[in-house]
């Protein structure tokens, strides 16, 4: 490059001498400084010219390198952008199997007991068959997920697992039968009987209902409840909110046959309990029914028991016992062509003000703690996690709902980290919630439905009246779209503001309650209450009988119906605030202001 400078800057010298020796010394030139003048004007401005090409040459050579340099670089940054958000869909794929195939299989105990030591009820008593149940990979899985999913990040104790609350029910189910069939009564329309099992036939169906509760649970997916819509169950793409029940009988079919019938159980009877197959009940098997699923049964008894001492939530503790000791018997012959004859559950009527309390506590546990913020958001942190790590390249039919749903809280933990990128939203979500970070509730809004009690809404209660998108959940929770209710609606409502306020959707979570609040006042009056009159006895539903239930239902419905914002904690003030104005624009518009 110099030497090109220099190259140019020799005719440069040589004009300027030619021109500066005709202005200061014309007689060396002999009569010729004119031309001498005009030549050293031309070779500068040769060399000018020469210099100026010289210098364009290089600037667009400069330029050409840098835009070589640049496009490397890009290329490079979009490789390694690539890199962070990979996602190996194929060794993710084989990871799942590898975690299907742990739980399958069979183990066979040489205990011929086993005590268990419990926090809530000191010691519980299992023998061979029972439990050779337990110790199946099935149901050993259960050890591996948390009753509370993310309780834990407010109740720190709360880490108690599904296996944990499963023997608690079976201890329960054990008590009430022995219960009923040491006092021998059964009550009916026309007065007291005598129960008229034969003591084979009393032991079977005790084995039955402590079978039967021991597994119920057994469909339960990872983290519980958090991940259950998002696994997408159902007909014509409807998600079920509750897959459990028919994942458990399948999973009883499909690995606890041999070891239920071991332990002198018809599987195929446990089957009919869990998936409520009432064509396939004998009498006894409708109290047993009951016993395992019903508003008060021995699976609420262990939770509220034992998620109130796990987290330390004095409220839910209970007097059980109380409960247990006043559960009766009730013959009832329906008024069919067959005349069915079902053996109901039933609460002595001095179980009313314990069955006051019970429904209390569990109503204030769901504001405290079963739907408390923190814990609900870090579900939906959870779901968001798992739909993006889902979709992968758009392959959603790549992981089988059912090898996901048969994961552990760890396994499906893993897998996410294992196989997503560290820029991908999968990974930043989980490792958000592995370090007790959530996003934080921006803006809620109370939904104003009107209950009045245990018949639900109260009568006027117009859809048309509530703001637009509430109206939208509401339709739909109501058909039983629950993809809808609880999956779309909620992420259009996020893109909505999203888009309106700038902030990116990936910061923004919507969430919305559950409708069973609304309309699980109705099973929860079938609570049925043994009454007396002159010797012969029927039975009345709770909410008939208790003012209470209905003094105190409301209030804690209202508490609980609220629609919730959050935000990722990044966001600065201004976009915080510009995000709240938009909350408060989109969830108090009517329909008729949209």
């Amino acid at each position: 490059m110099l030497r090109k400078v220099l190259t140019v800057f020799g005719p440069f010298g040589v004009g300027f001498a030619l021109w500066l020796s005709s202005q200061n010394s014309p007689k060396v030139f002999g009569g010729h400084e004119r031309f001498a003048h005009y030549a050293g004007y031309v070779l500068m401005l040769f060399a000018i010219i020469a210099l100026a090409k010289f210098l364009s040459s290089w600037v667009r050579a400069w330029a050409k390198a840098k835009n070589t340099q640049l496009t490397r670089l890009t290329s490079e940054n979009a490789r390694l952008r690539e890199q962070l958000n990979w996602r190996d869909l194929e060794k993710a794929s084989s990871a799942v199997s590898r975690c299907r195939d742990l739980w399958q299989g069979k183990t066979t105990t040489t205990k011929s007991t086993n005590y268990e030591d419990d926090p809530v009820y000191l010691q519980l008593f299992l023998d061979q068959q029972l439990s050779n149940i337990v110790a199946q990979p099935i149901v050993q899985r259960l050890n591996h997920i948390k009753q509370l999913s993310f309780a834990y990040l407010t109740f720190r104790s709360a880490t108690h697992t599904r296996l944990a609350h499963s023997l608690g029910a079976c201890r329960n189910a054990e008590l009430v039968m022995r219960k009923i069939f040491q006092e021998g009564r059964i009550y009916t329309r026309t007065g007291v009987q005598t129960i008229d099992l034969t003591e084979q036939e009393k032991t079977r169906y005790l084995r039955l209902a402590m079978v039967a509760a021991l597994v119920h649970d057994l469909g339960h997916g990872p983290l519980s409840h958090a991940l259950e819509i998002h696994l997408k169950f159902g007909e014509e793409g409807k998600s079920r909110v509750r897959p459990d029940k028919p994942l458990s009988a399948k999973y009883i079919d499909k690995y606890l046959r041999v070891a239920i019938s071991e332990a002198g159980v018809d599987p195929d009877k446990v089957i009919a309990l869990i998936n409520k197959d009432i064509d396939r009940f004998t009498p006894w098997m409708h109290f047993i029914g009951d016993l395992i699923d019903s508003p008060l049964d021995v699976d609420r008894m262990d939770y509220l028991a034992r998620d109130s001492h796990m987290t330390g939530l004095s409220i839910g503790a209970l007097n059980m016992q109380a409960l247990i000791e006043r559960v009766v018997p009730f013959k009832e012959v329906e008024k069919d062509q067959d005349h069915t004859v079902k053996i109901e559950l039933a609460f002595d009527r001095s179980a009313v003000p314990y069955i006051e309390q019970f429904l209390y506590a569990r109503d204030v546990m769901y504001l405290n703690c079963y739907e408390r913020p923190k814990k609900v958001i870090a579900e939906r942190m959870l779901g968001r996690a798992f739909d993006e790590f889902r979709k992968g390249s758009g392959d959603t039919t790549r992981f089988e709902a059912e090898d996901l749903a048969l994961l552990t809280d760890q396994q499906v933990i893993e897998l996410m980290l294992a196989h997503s990128g560290p820029s991908t939203l999968t990974c930043r979500m989980i490792e958000r919630l592995m370090k007790g970070v959530t996003f934080e509730e921006l803006y809620s809004a109370p939904i104003p439905l009107r209950i009045t009690g245990p018949d639900g809404l109260e009568a006027g209660n117009a859809l048309d009246k509530l703001p637009t998108e509430i109206r939208r959940w509401a339709e739909a929770a109501m058909k039983e779209d629950y993809g809808g209710a609880y999956l779309q609606i909620p992420t259009e409502c996020a893109e909505t503001l999203s888009r309106r306020s700038g902030v990116d959707e990936s910061q923004i979570i919507v969430t919305v309650p559950p409708w069973s609040i609304v309309d699980k006042w109705l099973k929860e009056g079938e609570i049925r209450i043994l009454l007396e009159d002159s010797g012969s006895f029927s039975v009345d539903h709770v909410d008939k009988i208790s003012n209470v239930l209905r003094d105190f239902t409301p209030a804690l419905a209202r508490a609980r119906l609220t629609l919730r914002v959050f935000v990722d904690p990044d966001l600065t003030a201004q976009q915080k605030e510009k995000l709240l104005i938009e909350a408060k624009g989109l969830f108090t518009a009517s329909q008729a202001s949209s």
